[in-house]
């Protein structure tokens, strides 16, 4: 398990982010990376580099090294910073050497959200928000529509096969995120349905996965003693995002607190409602306009059911933001030189 998540760089919604941002351009991108050593090919015109969130401190010397090697020009996508503000940023140094070369050689950037661009700005970065490219995976231009509409269906559902996005159980953010995170885990328990864990590290994926019994710290992270039975009924931790985006294509909703969980649910036409538990998480929603849900409402909901009736969700408003972003992202590709793919293409021309 360990290699399996190195090979993800330790998240599973980066595969999701990484094949999105690859399915926006009509061009074939040999990937670089992937828990590898970087090894530059023969022939580069252009770096394509899904971002997320390195805005934070880090060990990006790898990374750096590598980009300082490549001599090329590079577009960056979906680039995020994490909870610490321009002026703290600056004193590290790692990160510092990272932006500087993305300064002199970025001929694109594009932030998930505002408080990412002006983080962004305050380093010198200059970009356009256009939220994160896994919102562009499902072509259909009135997406919206088709999610308002599985939201009223899972509400009244009497048992909706319900898909679980959850969060690090080890690393909760507050006592309250860890009540939701339980609450979720109950509804899988009595429900059955999905429990898909993207990161949380070789022992808690480990035992999701099957590859081995759940820790009694696990146990008690999740409040269940029998998180064994549940891990083998319902446990998963996705290894490749089309795999990820059909499986939850036999759902009737996906709920939790991870942003490439809903993400991956509205590539599947599914409704995924997305519950803030930082800075990240809620910038990514507020920006592209996502089903919400507040993490208190998550831990105190008795049924997903009721999850799904008491989302707040504006299909109208989130239609319109996917579109725009999708012109203003094509137009973006043109710009240095890029073709959109005919599916951004038809988004773009709605």
């Amino acid at each position: 398990m360990r290699r399996q998540l190195d090979l993800m760089g330790g998240n599973a919604g980066n595969l999701v982010f990484q094949l999105a941002t690859a399915q926006m351009i009509a061009a074939p991108l040999h990937q670089i990376g992937g828990g590898a050593p970087y090894a530059l090919p023969k022939r580069r015109d252009l770096l394509v580099l899904p971002a997320a969130n390195h805005l934070r401190p880090a060990n990006w010397d790898p990374l750096s090294d590598f980009l300082e090697q490549a001599d090329c020009p590079i577009a960056v996508f979906g680039l995020g910073a994490d909870t610490q503000e321009g002026t703290a940023l600056r004193g590290h140094a790692s990160l510092m050497r990272l932006v500087d070369i993305l300064r002199a050689r970025a001929v694109l950037i594009t932030y998930r959200g505002a408080r990412s661009a002006r983080i962004g700005a305050e380093l010198g970065l200059q970009g356009i928000v256009l939220g994160c490219p896994s919102v562009f995976l499902n072509p259909a231009q009135r997406l919206g529509h088709v999610i308002a509409k599985g939201l009223a269906r899972a509400a009244w559902h009497p048992m909706p096969r319900c898909a679980i996005h959850a969060g690090d159980p080890y690393n909760p953010r507050s006592a309250l995120h860890r009540r939701a995170e339980q609450r979720l885990f109950s509804h899988v328990a009595q429900r059955g349905g999905l429990w898909l864990l993207a990161s949380g590290g070789a022992d808690a994926c480990g035992a999701a996965a099957g590859q081995h019994p759940p820790s009694p710290a696990l146990c008690a992270a999740l409040g269940r003693q029998d998180a064994a039975q549940i891990f083998m009924q319902s446990g998963h931790v996705p290894h490749d995002a089309r795999t990820w985006i059909g499986r939850l294509r036999g759902c009737d909703l996906a709920l939790g607190t991870r942003a490439h969980g809903t993400l991956a649910a509205l590539a599947a036409g599914v409704p995924g409602i997305l519950s803030p538990i930082d800075a990240r998480t809620t910038e990514l929603a507020q920006t592209m306009q996502l089903p919400q849900l507040p993490l208190d409402a998550l831990a105190t909901a008795a049924s997903p059911q009721d999850c799904a009736a008491a989302a707040a969700f504006d299909p109208d408003a989130f239609d319109a933001w996917r579109i725009t972003a999708a012109r203003a992202t094509a137009a973006a590709l043109i710009r240095i030189g890029l073709t959109p793919a005919p599916a951004l293409q038809h988004l773009a021309a709605a």
